[in-house]
């Protein structure tokens, strides 16, 4: 079993285990510990099955605008993508 919060995560990106990867990376994200990166992965991950909890990857994203990963934010903040319309 991994000792560190990083060991926990890199065992869990590598295993492709999106759950513990969330499992991990939330409760930083609510208590506002998480990296920038940390928070665009969660997000991310927030998007996909089997979570697909748009509000909170939303949220997320949002806080992400004003910093160093905002272009990133930007792309992946479902509220801007809702907004997009295709014409043909």
């Amino acid at each position: 079993m991994a000792s560190t919060f990083a060991e926990s995560l890199r065992c869990a990106i590598q295993a492709d285990d999106n759950i513990a990867v969330v499992t991990l990376l939330e409760p930083k994200v609510k208590d506002g510990t998480a990296t920038e990166n940390e928070k665009l992965l969660c997000g991310v991950l927030l998007l996909m099955p089997p979570f697909a909890d748009y509000e909170v990857a939303a949220s997320i994203f949002c806080g992400l605008l004003k910093g160093d990963r905002s272009f990133e934010a930007a792309v992946w903040d479902v509220r801007l993508l809702a907004g997009l319309t295709l014409s043909v």
